[in-house]
């Protein structure tokens, strides 16, 4: 690896980063991976995304991306009493897409 400038840890952080990337997506097969695409492409359900403390950003950044190209798209924000409410809201043809990291937020957990 080249040295970052300034001798900092900017590479073996973003190495570190993409090892935890590698092996999470070595866990799930092709299949997997097609099977989600498809879900997240069917129009026929809405689209829910959330985050936890550190990752709602994610979460906001898909739910505007995938907002361009379908309809039905709702990044659940605020308090978790608001998410309940979506939560009654959600059928068998939609989707729940949840980021987050390790040491899951309960929240999340339980929204889940």
């Amino acid at each position: 690896n080249p040295p970052s400038p300034g001798g900092g840890t900017v590479s073996p952080m973003l190495e570190a980063t993409l090892d935890n990337m590698r092996e999470t997506f070595r866990h799930l097969s092709d299949r997997q991976l097609a099977d989600i695409a498809a879900r997240l492409a069917d129009r026929r359900g809405k689209t829910f995304l959330i985050g936890g403390r550190f990752t709602d950003p994610l979460a906001r950044y898909m739910a505007a991306h995938l907002a361009v190209i379908q309809p039905d798209v709702f990044h659940l924000a605020g308090q978790e009493s608001m998410w309940r409410d979506r939560l009654i809201d959600m059928g068998k043809r939609d989707v729940l897409v949840i980021f987050d990291i390790r040491r899951y937020q309960d929240s999340l957990v339980r929204f889940a």
